[in-house]
């Protein structure tokens, strides 16, 4: 029987509502806060090349954060060690990062830089031809809708390679017997015949969370600054700390968004990793039943 939208959403928020949902939470900072750390050196910044190999143990981590919520979804016991699973020795951690590596060209190659070389070209052939019969407007017009034509297909390219290489590092942490370059081509054939479903189930709705977020602001801002000044008062920490600063409220403000940020990926990590896991099993039966 087919799994409807709603009916896998209800699936993730059991899950969220209970222990594990909390741990999940946790384990999302945990990745962060490790990926975060190396950005604090300040010889990071002063050289490019430091950034890739930083850059390589992030994918590694995020593939093993992915492992985590696959193990949630089918019942198994997952702790903090699994985050680092991909480097369990040097062949998974070679196989895990090459894939994703893989996975991020091909992404590039199929939306930004086609696009970007297409804009420009087109600048580039606007500038001579102002130079050359020195009608400007026009041209700057047509160069500004190509842009915004050139930018819009790359996102359009890179939602539809998403949504297919959705579940390549589900694919990396939990099939070794799959090389690194095969784990995109299985993604595509698994998502294959289900990608609109991924695409309502899990994109869709974090674009809505966050145009809504984004369209809220400051409603947001303003409740964070009377949550503030009602638990100030209760807690009589006026004397302490004084009326609450714009300060305290935009740090309010980040705090409240990093939380609801962190608990929406965590939700919808968990509807695709259920996803995943039901169209594997259904591969493995020769079925179509989710």
């Amino acid at each position: 029987m087919q799994k409807s939208v709603f009916r896998r959403f209800g699936e993730a928020f059991s899950v969220m509502k209970t222990k594990t949902g909390l741990f999940l939470i946790g384990m999302y900072f945990a990745a962060v806060g490790i990926m975060i750390m190396p950005m604090r050196s300040p010889l990071l910044w002063l050289t490019l090349v430091l950034m890739i190999p930083v850059g390589l143990v992030m994918s590694a981590l995020f593939t093993g954060l992915s492992g985590i919520f696959l193990r949630t979804v089918r019942g198994e016991k997952a702790d903090i060690m699994n985050l680092f699973d991909a480097f369990a020795d040097v062949n998974t951690l070679k196989r895990v990062v090459g894939g994703s590596v893989f996975m991020v060209l091909i992404l590039m190659l199929w939306s930004y830089i086609p696009c970007l070389l297409i804009i420009y070209a087109v600048a580039i052939a606007t500038n001579i031809l102002i130079m050359v019969t020195g009608m400007s407007k026009a041209l700057m017009i047509a160069r500004t809708v190509i842009t915004v034509v050139c930018a819009l297909t790359a996102i359009v390219l890179l939602f539809i390679k998403i949504v297919e290489f959705s579940f390549t590092p589900y694919i990396l942490i939990s099939r070794p017997e799959v090389r690194a370059t095969e784990a995109v081509k299985e993604s595509k054939r698994l998502t294959k015949g289900h990608r609109r479903k991924i695409f309502a189930a899990v994109f869709l709705p974090i674009a809505c969370w966050h145009l809504i977020y984004i369209a809220c602001w400051h409603l947001i801002y303003i409740a964070c600054w009377y949550l503030i000044y009602i638990a100030c008062w209760y807690l009589m920490l006026f004397v302490a700390i004084g009326v609450p600063s714009p300060l305290l409220r935009l740090v309010a403000v980040a705090v409240c968004s990093v939380v609801a940020l962190a608990v929406i990926q965590v939700f919808y990590q968990l509807v695709t990793a259920g996803f995943y896991n039901d169209v594997y099993q259904a591969s493995l039966q020769g079925q179509d039943n989710i």
